[in-house]
């Protein structure tokens, strides 16, 4: 690189030396000067990128509030000043990996955290459901809007019931009127006040209502719902609005064989804050 300036400081006052109306000579010096001032670029660019990208030297002092930072890490976590790429970089360097292991179409969701000591932080958390029929509860909550519904109840006094008994939405909400409505249209419950008054017709070959299949087989909704979204299982309502589905006997034999548990999925190096939110009940 020395070089490479001394010969372009040299093609500089050779330029500057020649006289102003010997043009031929200052043309050719001047290109001459150019392409020294190009050959030197091309070094000093490398070079400065290269000191660039060297890590800064710590002092002293740096590395003492280095290390007070990292004996109390939820302090710096929540910082003001913290910002949220550092907070990933924070992840980066004290996590391995982590294990996500989901229950199955439940809400729970099982998290093994694996930090880059040898240290494991296991935690289980419930995570956003589509519908209420993949709530652990579900035949359990089902069941329940279904014998309210029986009795003569409203779908406004079916959700009072539920709040005081403690039943969920998928999202964690108190059940309202809507909801229940909700659980009603796809689960073609009614009110007994107004079954009463009608007839659903008569039921094909290997038809069921899906109230009595989930009964007989001993199953709950997200079998059965699960199928009819891929087409699995032909669908269609009654006359008083329930659905019927058409099963046959290998399908039900289906119905009651567990499926085989879903591998736990790892997410290695590195990690980011969680996806967003699915998309909502129904």
């Amino acid at each position: 690189m020395e070089r490479a300036a001394y010969e372009a400081d040299r093609a500089a006052r050779q330029f500057q030396a020649v006289e102003p109306e010997n043009r031929l000579v200052a043309r050719t010096l001047e290109a001459g000067w150019e392409e020294k001032l190009r050959a030197q670029r091309e070094l000093l660019e490398p070079h400065e990128r290269f000191l660039r990208d060297q890590p800064r030297r710590l002092t002293s002092e740096d590395q003492t509030r280095i290390e007070q930072l990292a004996r109390d890490v939820p302090a710096l976590w929540s910082a003001e000043t913290t910002s949220d790429s550092d907070r990933k970089e924070i992840l980066r360097e004290i996590i391995d990996h982590v294990v996500v292991d989901i229950e199955g179409e439940t809400k729970w969701v099982e998290a093994r955290i694996h930090w880059a000591g040898g240290h494991q932080t296991y935690t289980r958390f419930r995570r956003p459901l589509r519908a209420s029929s993949h709530l652990s509860n579900a035949e359990s909550l089902i069941g329940k809007v279904r014998e309210l519904l029986e009795e003569g109840l409203s779908a406004g006094n079916v959700a009072q019931r539920l709040r005081a008994e403690g039943y969920r939405t998928a999202r964690g909400n108190f059940f309202s009127e809507n909801r229940v409505r909700s659980i009603m249209r796809r689960f073609g419950f009614q009110s007994s006040r107004a079954i009463v008054k009608q007839d659903p017709g008569p039921l094909g070959e290997d038809e069921w209502f899906i109230s009595d299949l989930m009964r007989t087989l001993q199953i709950g909704t997200g079998k059965i719902y699960s199928r009819i979204e891929s087409g699995e299982l032909p669908a269609r309502r009654a006359l008083d609005g329930r659905w019927v589905v058409r099963v046959d006997e290998a399908m039900r034999k289906e119905l009651v064989t567990p499926r085989k548990a879903t591998p736990p999925h790892t997410n290695r190096k590195p990690i980011s804050p969680p996806d967003q939110p699915r998309q909502a009940e129904t």
